[in-house]
């Protein structure tokens, strides 16, 4: 996420369930210096990036700031 020019290092999980299937929300905040006709292009090179396997980078320590509204 902080690779992508225009994104801010805050960011909420939100877990849901949708009738038998869980749901995962993620809200990521833009930088207060990214303009706003970046945004939308930030917001698309994220989710590409998202869906994009092994582009994740793994660590050993726990999930950070995650929502089960399960």
């Amino acid at each position: 996420m902080l690779r992508i020019l225009g994104m801010a290092p805050h960011f909420q999980l939100e877990l849901t369930r949708r009738g038998r299937m869980d749901h995962l929300t993620v809200r990521v905040e833009a930088r207060t210096d990214c303009p706003p006709e970046r945004r939308d292009p930030a917001a698309a090179e994220l989710v590409s990036t998202v869906k994009d396997p092994e582009t994740l980078e793994r660590s050993h320590g726990k999930l950070q700031r995650l929502i089960d509204r399960r």
